[in-house]
C-alpha cells in the first residue's frame, strides 16, 4: 500500500502544478486538514477545501509562484513526505525573484485516507518532516 500511497500523492501535486486548487481538489478528502509550519507567524490549521484555497491563496499573496517544484517523494508509511521548493515572484510584479533569492524548501507530511488526501502538515525542515512521520526518533 505504501507505494501506492506515494503513486497517488504525486498524481495529486502533478495535478495542482497543471491546474491549481481546481485541478487538484477532486484529491482531497471533504474535511482535508492543513496544518501552517510550526515557525509561522499565527500558524493555523485549515479544515475544508475552502480554508485549504484560502491558506493557498495567502501564500500566493507573499510571493509563491503557485507551483510545487517537487524534489523527492519519501515513503513514510502510511504517510508521504513530499520535499519540494518554492520559487518566489513579486507579488505587485509577478516578475520571479529567482536570481536574487535562492529557492527555499518545504516539506509536506500527506496522509491519504480512502484514497484522498486526509492531512497535510507542512515543516521548513527535513528532521521535523522525518520526526512527524515517525521515521527519526
Amino acid at each position: 500500500m505504501s507505494q501506492e500511497n506515494v503513486e497517488m500523492v504525486r498524481r495529486i501535486y502533478e495535478a495542482f502544478n497543471r491546474g491549481g486548487p481546481d485541478a487538484a481538489e477532486s484529491y482531497w478528502a471533504s474535511d482535508i486538514e492543513a496544518f501552517d509550519a510550526p515557525e509561522f507567524p499565527d500558524a493555523s490549521r485549515q479544515v475544508g477545501a475552502t480554508e485549504l484555497r484560502e491558506m493557498l491563496g495567502n501564500y500566493r499573496s507573499v510571493g509563491w509562484d503557485g507551483r510545487f517544484e517537487v524534489q523527492e517523494y519519501i515513503d513514510a508509511d502510511p504517510e508521504v513526505i513530499v520535499v519540494w521548493q518554492m520559487t518566489a515572484v513579486g507579488p505587485a510584479s509577478g516578475v520571479s525573484l529567482a536570481a536574487s533569492v535562492a529557492p527555499t524548501t518545504f516539506f509536506h507530511v500527506c496522509l491519504l485516507e480512502d484514497g484522498k488526501l486526509k492531512r497535510l502538515r507542512q515543516f521548513l525542515s527535513r528532521e521535523q518532516a522525518l520526526e512527524a512521520a515517525g521515521l527519526k526518533k
